[in-house]
């Protein structure tokens, strides 16, 4: 269940690191943040060694502590923004997009470590809405 104890694990400010599988691949690093605003999680990142990568904000509401469903509202400096639903709970960080109107199809599965300090994640993507394939690796790390 996802309620304001499980979001807890991801308050703090975070390293981001990870690889895209492009040729070359790209090497990233960044920093992310979780903060509580209210009743809402406000999440931001930023990819200092890629200045092409967006920064990001993103605000965080819980639907439903007895199902666990959140939903994020991601906003990009690209001027991107979408709709993910997300849900946190022991061990596990997930969020999708795979509903009529999304324009692709994402997941993300993160794995948070026992002591909660480490998030290792994938990003999948189903660029036809039906084939899942791996998109990239990212793993996050408290620094506070």
């Amino acid at each position: 269940m996802t309620d304001s104890r499980a979001l807890d694990t991801l308050v703090g400010r975070w390293t981001v690191e990870g690889t895209l599988p492009l040729d070359p691949p790209i090497d990233f690093r960044g920093w992310a943040t979780f903060e509580w605003l209210g009743a809402f999680m406000v999440y931001r990142s930023a990819i200092d060694d890629q200045p092409d990568f967006p920064s990001v904000v993103a605000v965080i509401e819980i639907d439903d502590e007895t199902t666990g469903a959140c939903t994020q509202h991601y906003f990009d400096s690209r001027g991107i923004k979408r709709i993910y639903q997300m849900r946190v709970t022991p061990g596990l960080w997930e969020m999708w997009r795979d509903g009529e109107d999304d324009d692709f199809y994402q997941r993300f599965t993160g794995k948070v470590s026992a002591d909660g300090t480490t998030v290792d994640g994938r990003f999948d993507i189903a660029e036809d809405r039906k084939t899942w394939k791996h998109d990239f690796d990212i793993t996050y790390r408290k620094v506070q």
